[in-house]
């Protein structure tokens, strides 16, 4: 999949945009998706971790067309759904980066 998967840079959108990068990987109806803060220290204090609603307030990643609606962190294990953005207070809710791991249903 990251060998050999297309990769899909995917855009966020919200008050914390420009503190988050985010790609995709696909192959084969197998998905990767990551999700990490950038700037820190413009983002939050020092010695406090960059989760959940309270620091990225609205901020969403759009998904890809075809891509999953559910995801399995790999860090956290914990189930992410979503319609069409995701999320990334839910997706940051635990853990400060995110592998999210997902199979589109044909």
């Amino acid at each position: 999949l990251f060998r050999s998967g297309d990769y899909l840079p995917l855009d966020a959108q919200g008050t914390c945009s420009g503190h988050v990068v985010t790609f995709a990987r696909n192959r084969s109806g197998l998905w990767a998706l990551v999700v990490v803060p950038r700037f820190l220290s413009a983002l939050v204090q020092e010695g406090q971790f960059p989760l959940g609603r309270d620091v990225w307030q609205d901020t969403t990643v759009a998904l890809p067309s075809g891509a999953p609606r559910t995801w399995r962190n790999v860090f956290t294990q914990e189930t992410v759904n979503c319609a069409t953005d995701l999320a990334v207070a839910d997706t940051l809710a635990h853990f400060p980066v995110a592998l999210l791991i997902g199979k589109a249903i044909p």
